[in-house]
């Protein structure tokens, strides 16, 4: 008689839980992948998500449209790749801007200073004096550090060993005030609102 009641609740129980929800396919990071890193084919693994789950803008259900993008920041293992992670091939100058790389001093700063955000440049000569702003409000843009295996440099400049910096629109003067600043300054950036 027990084992009768047991079956049953068990079958009671199972009649009453909802359906599975429906998953689908969604390209994730087979493992850690830093800053800057070029997507390959084995960078990428498949897992399945709830369809109501997915990020918008994920590559595609294979993760094709992924290989060969920069990654805009850090990724852990696991994660979908959507769009907002994926710098392009190219770069987009924003009207009345340039685009200047800036080397981070501080590697931290890139987990704050995402694409979209606003900062100030700020170049320091090192003497104890006030620094002086040379970018004001200038525009964090996806898409930094690239490597290029022969010279070993980044997309805009700066070694492979400078964490990547930034890629920032600024006015074409700013562009100019932080070429001359870069030489003889220590360049910081604040993030502002």
């Amino acid at each position: 008689m027990a084992v009768c009641l047991g079956l049953a609740t068990t079958a009671v129980v199972a009649a009453l839980q909802p359906p599975p929800a429906p998953t689908v396919a969604v390209p994730v990071a087979g493992r850690d992948l830093a800053v800057g890193h070029v997507l390959t084919a084995g960078d990428i693994r498949l897992a399945r998500y709830p369809s109501s789950l997915v990020p918008s803008g994920t590559s595609g259900a294979t993760g094709r449209g992924a290989v060969g993008r920069t990654l805009t920041t850090s990724v852990p293992a696991g994660m979908p790749l959507a769009g907002g992670l994926l710098g392009g091939g190219t770069l987009e100058v924003p009207a009345g801007r340039a685009i200047v790389h800036v080397p981070l001093l501080d590697a931290g700063l890139r987990e704050v200073a995402l694409p979209g955000s606003r900062v100030d440049v700020i170049a320091a000569d090192g003497t104890g004096a006030p620094g002086r702003v040379v970018a004001q409000g200038a525009t964090v843009l996806p898409g930094v550090f690239v490597p290029d295996d022969a010279a070993e440099t980044s997309l805009l400049g700066g070694s492979a060993e400078d964490d990547g910096g930034l890629l920032l629109a600024v006015l074409p003067d700013e562009a100019a005030a932080l070429a001359g600043a870069a030489s003889a300054a220590l360049l910081s950036v604040v993030v502002v609102g």
